[in-house]
């Protein structure tokens, strides 16, 4: 698996040089986007292999186009989609060296997709991505133990989650309502997960270690 992510990153890096000499001769917005798409791409690979620090000045050479590309046209769907994603990816990476900074990525992208999937309710493409955005936002703000914020990210997640994703993203947000001392919420939402029936055993267990968790803040908050 490195050595796709190594062969991929060789037709990346490739694909970047290409767009940038278009740039240089033609001047272009739409090689631009060419370039910063090619740069996500290479940043993503790069992190893969893992050569973190590429993949981190990948991400933000992506970040620069970007930002200049949404002054130049902020109404732009496709820019915003793009950059929504790359500003989730880009803090997928930097939540663990600087957690507050990777939060403000993660709302930047959720403001980028939000816009996009109101202005095109028909899209289950942005839709994803969104869902996946509010999964990462989440996350971030659970590593920064602002767990209110983040039940506010797993509860939009839900509301676009696929089926088979719910169960899922369920547990994930009664863990983040137990850990943010919401017990009686968090037994709540565990109730609703085992009303779905033909849990595994995984996922009993899952659900018991939040139950735990919920009654412990409880014990705490007498």
């Amino acid at each position: 698996q490195t050595s796709q992510f190594a062969r991929a990153s060789e037709a990346s890096q490739e694909a970047v040089l290409i767009a940038t000499g278009l740039i240089e001769e033609f001047h272009s917005t739409r090689y631009r986007f060419f370039e910063a798409t090619c740069l996500t791409i290479l940043a993503t690979s790069l992190s893969g292999e893992p050569k973190i620090d590429e993949a981190m000045a990948a991400f933000e050479s992506a970040n620069v186009t970007y930002n200049e590309l949404l002054k130049i046209d902020p109404t732009n769907a496709d820019y915003s989609v793009e950059a929504g994603v790359q500003f989730m990816n880009y803090s997928n990476l930097l939540r663990s060296k600087d957690p507050t900074q990777a939060a403000e990525f993660n709302d930047r992208s959720i403001r980028l997709l939000e816009q996009v999937v109101e202005k095109f309710p028909q899209r289950t493409d942005f839709q994803s991505y969104l869902f996946n955005a509010h999964g990462a936002r989440a996350g971030t703000y659970d590593a920064l133990g602002d767990h209110r914020e983040a039940v506010a990210s797993w509860s939009r997640a839900l509301q676009l989650s696929p089926p088979k994703r719910r169960l899922e993203i369920g547990l994930l947000n009664a863990l983040s309502l137990a850990r943010g001392g919401e017990h009686t919420l968090a037994g709540e939402a565990c109730r609703e997960i085992l009303k779905q029936g033909d849990l595994a055993g995984a996922d009993l267990y899952n659900l018991a270690c939040v139950f735990g968790l919920a009654d412990k803040a409880s014990r705490k908050s007498i």
